[in-house]
């Protein structure tokens, strides 16, 4: 069934409360990958707390301590600090630097951060720890707080088996992954364990009064501007950035589609002097994609080092369930789980993957709240009415109610008046913050990210130029059109180079053995958890249907309208998700569930006190 993996992924833990003096293990929290070079480190602590750093960074640069009784632990790199005359480098010392801005301007001062990271300030004076991430929330920082104290880690996976049997599910979140492929807000596979949001802080102290606050939220304030002093802007940010991140790490491979995104950092790569950083692409081999084809075109055309990675699906039964827990079912993977290979064979040759992210990628405009989340994909149980069908009878109105609820809940949040302002800010704190971010966080146990098209600046920026230059890359691709011409005029990729649904079907057609992996992680071995959430019977009938390419079963809402004249008041039909797509989904969660179940603490680092 699943291979018997941990998540790997570097970061802080925290105990707290009668945590402290039960049986949880503050270095069960935190696991990386044999082989590695990561070190635990755990400073000293006042009573009240216990605090454990695993980490590529020396000691030096990971753990400060001052005599006013301020320390820092801190995860990650900085690529600047706005506004702030640091005395000790970025790179060589910035648990330090952290010090200093917060002796200086205390959490006000995090604003001014640039870099991927997070950190902890174990403030003794003031009896406080302040548990801080990025503004783009690009590290995993997940909480679980119960009547027992705090505990918060890297990752969903340990904190869920802390106190040695697994945390209850969600079901909510359950049907929200099998609808979206991630997680929506602060929720997580898991009841009472929640990620810290972006920009967030997570404050705790002896009297175990604890709240999670934001330092930064991303806002709009549009003002008028001439195209001219805007692409300027723009093209003088986007090169600011990928300076940053080169700067701020060290042996980086591009990341290299045949689309926009990756093309602009490389022009600024150029642009900035590194006119040969090494690149990779992958494609599938059996999908008629062309975004391979054309990262190879681009660079021929630079003499750009170009690494090519095939996705086998042939080995998917092989590599699901590693993908899935590498990502710590954050987001879906698993439709190309060959993948998740790629980057520890980068990890041999480099120590950073520098991406391209949809960072302009706000899309067309839309006229209504129900259009700026089914844009981002946020789905609710009646957009796709295959999985509404799926779920069991006697629970599917409360898990509609809820989901619902969530969704409002998130509107309301936003606090946008206009339907696409809604839209691209759910796009940044959602899509962007729960999704992309999983992809990325997938790879930190083997390389630093480094993801030039979001840098807070350019964020900034975004959020301060009219709509019409946000709606589909207007501004971007206008600055890039200006500022690099020949490059812009290379070919583009039509079709990106994921496996579809029609890919797995003749796959399985001709590989039975995987069809066998799919019908007995989804039928044969479904997690108790999940089979009291599905209506078991309809859902394996589905199953085999999609596994053989069949006609499905008909719907529960659609037995209706199949009745003379009951038509008219059957609802119109909407399918947001292909089922196939939402099949995989659920294997994805019984992978992980699974693996679980299964699994016990282990841990591969040096560890030092």
């Amino acid at each position: 069934m699943t291979s018997f993996h941990q998540p790997y992924t570097p970061g802080i833990a925290v105990l707290s409360g009668d945590y402290l003096h039960s049986v949880v293990d503050l270095h069960s929290l935190l696991v990386v990958a044999p082989g590695k070079e990561f070190t635990i480190y755990t400073p000293p602590c006042p009573s009240w707390l216990s605090v454990g750093i695993c980490t590529r960074l020396s000691e030096e640069q990971a753990c400060y301590s001052d005599a006013d009784q301020l320390t820092i632990v801190f995860d990650g790199y900085l690529s600047d600090v706005a506004d702030h005359k640091a005395s000790h480098t970025l790179r060589s010392q910035p648990a330090r630097t952290i010090a200093e801005l917060y002796r200086a301007h205390g959490v006000d001062g995090f604003c001014s951060l640039r870099g991927s990271y997070s950190f902890l300030v174990l403030d003794t004076k003031s009896e406080q720890a302040i548990m801080v991430n990025d503004r783009l929330g690009s590290r995993p920082v997940f909480y679980r707080k119960t009547s027992d104290g705090v505990a918060i880690a890297p990752t969903v996976f340990a904190l869920s088996m802390m106190t040695g049997s697994r945390a209850k599910i969600d079901q909510a979140s359950v049907i929200e992954f099998t609808l979206t492929g991630a997680f929506r807000g602060t929720h997580t596979l898991f009841k009472g364990i929640h990620k810290l949001p972006q920009g967030g802080m997570f404050a705790l102290n002896p009297q175990r009064c604890e709240n999670v606050e934001r330092y930064w939220r991303f806002s709009f304030d549009p003002q008028d501007a001439d195209k001219n002093l805007l692409v300027d802007e723009c093209d003088a940010l986007l090169q600011q950035a990928v300076q940053r991140s080169m700067c701020a790490v060290s042996n980086a491979v591009l990341g290299l589609s045949g689309g926009l995104d990756s093309r602009v950092v490389l022009g600024y790569l150029q642009k900035n002097g590194y006119s040969e950083i090494p690149a990779v692409s992958f494609s599938e081999a059996e999908t008629q994609g062309d975004d391979a084809s054309v990262a190879r075109c681009i660079a021929e055309s630079f003499d750009l080092p170009l690494t090519s990675f095939i996705i086998n699906l042939e080995d998917f039964a092989n590599t699901a369930s590693e993908a899935v827990i590498k990502v710590d079912c954050a987001a879906m993977v698993i439709d190309s789980a060959p993948l998740t290979r790629l980057w520890g064979q980068l990890a041999q040759q480099f120590g950073c993957f520098i991406n391209g992210d949809e960072c302009f990628g706000w899309h067309d405009s839309i006229t209504s709240v129900s259009g700026a989340l089914t844009e981002i994909g946020w789905f609710h149980i009646d957009q796709v009415p295959r999985v509404a069908d799926w779920i069991n009878r006697d629970i599917v109105s409360d898990l509609r109610n809820k989901i619902n609820q969530r969704l409002d809940n998130l509107v309301a949040s936003a606090d946008q008046d206009d339907p696409n302002d809604l839209k691209d800010k759910l796009y940044y704190e959602e899509r962007l913050g729960n999704m992309l971010n999983a992809f990325t966080a997938q790879r930190l146990n083997a390389l630093e990210p480094a993801r030039p098209l979001v840098d807070e600046d350019i964020i900034d920026f975004v959020a301060r130029i009219p709509r019409f230059w946000r709606e589909d890359k207007r501004l971007l691709r206008e600055t890039f059109t200006q500022r690099f011409p020949g490059l812009n005029q290379l070919p583009y990729a039509s079709k990106d180079v994921l496996p579809v649904p029609a890919t797995f079907q003749k796959m399985i057609a001709k590989n039975p053995e995987i069809g066998e992996f799919f019908e007995s992680n989804l039928i044969e071995h479904l997690d108790p958890a999940l089979a009291d959430i599905l209506d078991t019977a309809r859902f394996a009938q589905t199953v085999h249907a999609l596994l053989h390419n069949k006609a499905l079963p008909s719907l529960h809402s659609g037995l209706l309208s199949r009745i003379p004249g009951m038509w008219r008041f059957a609802k119109p039909q909407q399918n947001r998700r292909h089922p196939f797509i939402a099949m995989l989904h659920v294997l994805q969660l019984n992978l992980y569930l699974s693996t679980l179940s299964n699994s016990s603490p282990q841990s591969n680092t040096k560890l030092v006190s």
